[in-house]
């Protein structure tokens, strides 16, 4: 019995784990994505200058 709560501790832990490690991946990715966007807007509205 103890066995199977352990297991699921860790399966519940490695599952929450991945979970936000991927989250943060994500947002990583769309911050940077965000940041070169804004960055095309100023070099766009230097050149109409």
């Amino acid at each position: 019995m103890i066995w199977f709560i352990l297991l699921l501790l860790m399966g519940m832990t490695l599952l929450v784990a991945s979970y936000i490690s991927l989250s943060i991946f994500v947002l990583s990715e769309a911050y940077r994505i965000e940041q070169e966007e804004m960055q095309g807007v100023w070099e766009t509205e230097k050149k109409e200058d």
